[in-house]
């Protein structure tokens, strides 16, 4: 794998910032929510995002390259946790995870046609089909919020834990 070129290994720190930056995230994410399937749900993506930190740091440091240490931006999210718990809904907080994983996912998904074929192949294989799934987890935590709020909607939105 040393023949990877230098562009393929900023590539593989660029993802690398953009998954630290989202497990950073759900760390924020996580301790503002109270309800036991959201808290499930969020820390299965979290944990996603775990291991797709640890393949591409393993995988920069097979090719030769030192990885970041240094989170990136991921789609915006972090700047709707800076905000006090309370001002952030459950609702709010799902719509801004959903919007990073989505961010994500098409990361993965568009890669530039003259991008190398071991890069290509690295993303498919190793960190696209992971992606998906906690794009996935993230709608169908949407999905329950939505009918849970549609089931009972005299009840405030409940679901982030209070300062």
């Amino acid at each position: 794998m040393s023949s990877t070129p230098a562009p393929s290994i900023d590539r593989l720190n660029s993802f690398l910032r953009a998954e630290l930056s989202a497990v950073e995230t759900y760390d924020e994410a996580i301790p503002r929510v109270d309800q036991p399937r959201l808290l499930t749900g969020l820390r299965a993506a979290r944990e996603s995002h775990v291991r797709r930190v640890a393949t591409l740091q393993q995988a920069i440091r097979d090719v030769g390259g030192i990885p970041s240490r240094v989170s990136g931006v991921w789609g915006g999210v972090a700047r709707l946790l800076e905000g006090p718990p309370r001002a952030l809904t459950p609702a709010a907080l799902l719509d801004a995870l959903l919007r990073g994983e989505q961010y994500a996912r098409n990361d993965y998904e568009r890669l530039p046609s003259d991008e190398s074929p071991w890069l290509r192949g690295f993303v498919e294989v190793h960190l696209a089909p992971a992606q998906r799934e906690s794009f996935g987890e993230v709608q169908r935590l949407v999905a329950f919020w939505r009918e849970r709020q549609e089931a009972t909607p005299a009840r405030q939105d409940p679901g982030v834990a209070a300062s």
